[in-house]
């Protein structure tokens, strides 16, 4: 029989495989062969309760090396029968014992056949690297053996494993002097048609998948660069960008890759599920659609042979890492559950997609600071603690608003009976029953619904198993990522919406201080009078003065000592009332509201409680904004020393290892009791966390019994610089500074948080935020690139709920938006490009000033619309292209504006100038001696044609455009 004929004949019984024609169900998947392939009680365990949460396959890796003789060989034993699974030599007992516990369980197996290979089984032995072109001729005969010995238990086998990574084949590229070219798609192309038959010929209704690709890679700069998957998928079919057929290489004689599904890893990293990849040839879940245009136009070219069209997507792995353990990629406990719900809705409503799996049972062990090795995706912690996660997986909810929606599932699958019910936003109001449904065959039920915002959802079941509660957050505070194509045309239109959102919080952009270095910010003993004018300047529009936070590392090591008592051996920085009548002189001078952290670590509330009596007894009427207790108490087992240019900064070990949120929350209502007793109503807030850790108590906090107001703060910062590489340079962290996730990340977080403060009727703040952590990046924190940062960040910020931002600054830290000191015996003002962007945000958010839509905006794109409207109807649109290389064209369309506008530019050099920023064409200079603008003011002059303002953006700038009612 002529081979194509063959194939033929497997495509045709591939068609007639079971579960192909029949109605679609999503299957729910889960792998860690960790954990499986170990065996013992701790398998056991793992299967039962994947059984008890409704699991309906698991995939098993079955690594060619590891059941295959004398893998470091550079040829197989003598007699050897590799396709042969009966051969003695194949060692079986590890993956066989798998099968059987899943199979006892009731679920099904899918085998990932992948690498290493044997050394014999490389492309050539001679090189000693396993990974090196693996044969197709050798894989083949393994996926065979595997196929004829597991064919009874076994409906789907995935061939190989993120063959775009230099991991599992190698080379990925061949490079040149200027230029790399993919090889593993070739390899892997020759692999799969080799491997394809193989398994048919043996099973001939298993479904054989392809792909199994990771959702993202980099530039093809070296032969074992991580290879982009959509790029790997046209090298799989021979075409280039365009589709054009390519010819040479290992596209000569060109014959398609066979496959009767798509195995694929769309992991999302830390981005929201509908966050797509910045770049267009990475797909994670958000731009899944990427993934499945390119499969069909390949389909359609006949590059991809398949057995359907279209071919079916296996999402056999997807996953979110945790915070703790993984401080890089890892987002918090309470987010990874919430993204995996709706991760589940998402995929459920793709008709493509036959299973979704979750990646890894239980967290691998994490190598630690500053790499985090391993996985941390778990449903439980290394140690076998639940996440939350773990609590929701079998019963997920999603409240979705564009769609009108609730959506759910109970699982295990089946007919069940669902109550659907909703509780209005605030802890006291009761459920209410929206509706009674069935579920269909795999669990699912929805139901149509215009959420109200902030409400809560949930559903129980016939048997009283109550689902996860799920916050309605408005679609104004969740992230959507960039949309394909938007972000790559040199001309983008945006459009201003006609209904306005909430008002810009009053006095919303502002300082944080560490108390030591609050002095030279404020003054000694009178208000600092240059920092003074550039408040005023900041306040001019009328939407209040910035808010000044005062607190740091330095609020847990503070001391209320009026009396000049003896300073105790913890307190290393003394307030008495010299020092509250400084500040409240700076107060009266320019009306700047003021948040106080309050030290949490001593464990004295009454010394808190004095403390809070005296500001509150000082502080002109309403302007204590807040007493933030503590400060990241999230860390106070971790100490920590850090140098800045030349200061030495520590935080000490503020608890023993055992302190966890319980004592944090203890301690907390300790102080709000004593705080209370003795200066009844003084504004507190709680929180003020470091990291994504504890916020998923923020519900927790908020709903503890005790005296009122009670806000909530977070901290957050884009980049990490404690343990940076001090040979990376500063251009690469200005670079990064204006990447996709620096403002989305950060903002889908806050977003969230500040979603429960408003149901719980509090405020939230982001009290301490800055470009990076650690006192920032020289030639980044301090250059053009944090201008663009901060203006998007605060609109972001804004747009998300959040009532106020504190950017973070002390005297000689890279990030400072302003310092102060000597300059050629001249008491002088230090202003650095962040002030510029604080100053941006004030002129285009004047008093009564609310947001209006600018779109589109994706939250990932580098160029950035953001525009509001003020009592008197006039638009001010700000635009941000923060490409440090391309200009962009922007055609503005604002209905009801008037036909001429005004354009202020924000620009520099380039993207790490510290020097030469301008605002209008005017600067403070490289020292001001009074806090005022110098330069002549430029200002362009703009007309309306055809219904539309253009406006030419230069790579790295930023302008305000305003535009007065018609």
């Amino acid at each position: 029989m002529k081979w194509s004929s063959a194939v033929l004949l497997v495509l045709l019984a591939a068609l007639l495989a079971p579960g192909l024609a029949s109605a679609r169900v999503m299957q729910i998947g889960i792998a860690d062969d960790a954990v499986l392939l170990r065996g013992g009680p701790e398998a056991d365990e793992a299967v039962a309760a994947w059984q008890a949460l409704g699991v309906d396959v698991a995939r098993i890796q079955v690594s060619w090396a590891r059941v295959a003789p004398t893998p470091d060989a550079p040829t197989a034993p003598p007699g050897f029968q590799p396709a042969n699974p009966d051969d003695p030599a194949y060692n079986w007992t590890v993956i066989d014992a798998a099968v059987d516990r899943l199979q006892r369980a009731g679920i099904k197996p899918i085998l990932m056949l992948d690498g290493p290979p044997p050394l014999w089984g490389s492309g050539n032995p001679v090189h000693g690297n396993p990974r090196y072109r693996p044969s197709a001729t050798g894989f083949a005969n393994f996926a065979a053996a595997a196929a004829q010995r597991y064919g009874a238990s076994v409906d789907d086998y995935i061939l190989w494993n993120e063959p775009n990574l230099p991991l599992w084949i190698q080379p990925q590229a061949q490079c040149g002097k200027h230029h790399c070219t993919p090889v593993s798609p070739g390899v892997y192309r020759e692999m799969v048609r080799a491997a394809y038959p193989a398994i048919h010929a043996v099973d001939p209704v298993a479904r054989v998948l392809i792909g199994a690709l990771a959702p993202a890679g980099s530039a093809l700069r070296s032969k074992n660069a991580n290879m982009r998957p959509l790029e790997f998928l046209r090298g799989l079919g021979c075409v280039d960008e365009q589709l054009k057929p390519v010819r040479r290489g290992s596209c000569a004689g060109f014959q398609p890759a066979l496959a009767d599904g798509i195995s694929y890893h769309p992991h999302s990293t830390r981005h929201a599920p509908t966050q797509p990849y910045e770049n267009p040839d990475d797909a994670d879940l958000g731009s899944l659609k990427r993934l499945e245009r390119l499969i069909d136009r390949l389909q359609a070219r006949g590059r991809l042979q398949g057995a359907t069209r279209p071919l079916s997507l296996w999402l056999d792995e997807y996953a979110y890492q945790t915070n703790p353990p993984d401080k890089l990629r890892g987002v918090s406990p309470g987010a990874q559950d919430r993204y995996l719900q709706q991760a589940a809705y998402i995929a459920w409503h793709d008709p493509r997609v036959v299973m979704l799996g979750q990646y890894l049972w239980t967290d691998e062990p994490s190598g630690g600071a500053p790499r985090y090795t391993g996985w941390q995706s778990g449903l439980q912690f290394a140690d076998g603690t639940p996440k939350p996660a773990l609590a929701h997986f079998d019963d997920p909810i999603w409240v979705d608003f564009a769609g009108h929606a609730v959506w759910g599932q109970v699982r295990p699958g089946s007919g069940h009976s669902v109550v659907v019910q909703r509780r209005l936003a605030g802890g006291a109001t009761a459920w209410q029953t929206l509706a009674a449904v069935p579920t269909g065959a795999d669990g699912a039920w929805q139901i149509p619904e215009n959420p109200i915002p902030f409400a809560t959802y949930r559903s129980v079941a016939e048997d009283g198993e109550t689902s996860a509660a799920m916050v309605a957050v408005p679609p104004g505070l969740a992230l959507t990522g960039d949309v394909a194509g938007t972000d790559a045309s040199l001309v983008a239109r945006r459009s201003v919406g006609t209904v306005a959102g909430a008002p810009i919080p009053r006095s919303f952009a502002g300082f944080s201080m560490e108390y030591w270095a609050a002095p030279s910010y404020l003054g000694r003993t009178r208000p600092n009078p240059i920092f003074a004018r550039l408040a005023q300047t900041l306040a001019s529009g009328g939407n209040g003065a910035p808010a000044i936070r005062i607190g740091g590392n330095s609020t847990d090591g503070t001391w209320w000592n009026p009396g000049g008592l003896v300073k105790p051996a913890d307190a290393s920085y003394e307030l008495n009332a010299a020092w509250m009548n400084a500040l409240a002189a700076w107060t009266r001078r320019t009306a700047t509201p003021v948040v106080l952290g309050l030290n949490l670590a001593r464990n004295d509330p009454g010394n808190d409680a004095q403390y809070a009596q005296a500001a509150m007894s000082a502080l002109p009427p309403g302007r204590l904004a807040a007493l933030e207790v503590g400060n990241e108490p999230d860390l106070y087992t971790q100490p920590r020393t850090f140098r800045v240019r030349t200061q030495l900064v520590q935080r000490g070990m503020r608890r023993d290892p055992s302190y966890q949120y319980p004592d944090y929350r203890n301690e907390l209502q300790g102080v709000r009791a004593a705080v209370a007793a003795i200066a009844p109503g003084a504004p507190l807030a709680a929180g003020g966390f470091a990291s994504a850790a504890w916020e998923d108590n923020e519900d927790d906090v908020l709903s503890q019994p005790g005296p009122g107001p009670l806000g909530f703060s977070a901290h957050t910062y884009p980049l990490h610089a404690c343990d940076r590489n001090p040979h990376r340079k500063a251009a690469s962290f200005a670079r990064a500074l204006l990447g996709p996730s620096t403002v989305a990340t950060p903002t889908a977080r806050m977003a969230q948080l500040a979603a429960v403060a408003t149901a719980h009727g509090s405020t939230f703040r982001v009290s301490e935020t800055n470009s990076a952590n650690c006192g920032g990046i020289h030639g980044a924190s301090d250059s053009l690139a944090s201008a663009l940062w901060g203006a998007d960040m605060l609109f972001s910020l804004a747009d998300a709920g959040v009532r106020g931002v504190n950017f973070h600054t002390f005297t000689g830290a890279p990030y400072a938006p302003l310092e102060f000191g000597l300059s050629k015996g001249h008491f002088v003002g230090f202003v650095h490009p962040l002030f510029y962007a604080m100053q941006l945000f004030d002129q285009a958010t004047p008093r009564g000033a609310r947001l209006l839509p600018a779109g589109p905006n994706p939250a990932t794109a580098s160029l950035k619309t953001w525009a509001t409207v003020d009592p008197a109807g006039t638009r001010r649109i700000v635009v941000i292209n923060k490409n440090s290389a391309k200009a962009r064209r922007v055609v503005l369309k604002v209905p009801g504006g008037g036909a001429a506008a005004r354009v202020e530019r924000l620009t520099g050099p380039s993207i790490t100038a510290t020097k030469g920023i301008k605002l209008a064409g005017r600067s403070y200079g490289v020292a001001t001696t009074d806090g005022k603008l110098r330069g002549k003011p430029k200002v362009e002059r703009l007309k309306r044609r055809g219904g539309e303002f253009r406006l030419d953006m230069p790579a790295a700038s930023a302008a305000l455009v305003t535009v007065r009612a018609a």
